[in-house]
């Protein structure tokens, strides 16, 4: 499944719903990568290449690439200062 979850990503899908993409995001978590390599199939996957940065599909996916590539510390900072952001701009 996970390479028919690949194919779709590179052809360029229409990947419009959050749904779609957690679904597409997961499976390139489910592949058999290297710690270290998560966040860069994420990127290359392109599922979140639509300026999505604030929405929370994009933040909790990114940050479970992080725990997975680098460890809790790491995701939970990245986690904290991404809701900081997202505070600034909504009482702005």
């Amino acid at each position: 499944m996970s390479e028919e979850i690949i194919d779709f990503c590179e052809q360029g899908a229409q990947v419009n719903s959050d749904i779609e993409k957690y679904y597409l995001a997961e499976a390139l978590f489910g592949l058999d990568l290297e710690r270290g390599h998560f966040e860069n199939a994420l990127n290359q996957s392109e599922i979140f290449n639509d300026d999505s940065a604030t929405s929370a599909c994009q933040l909790t996916q990114r940050t479970k690439a992080l725990f997975l590539d680098a460890g809790a510390e790491t995701a939970v900072r990245y986690f904290r200062e991404q809701m900081k952001k997202r505070e600034e701009r909504a009482d702005a």
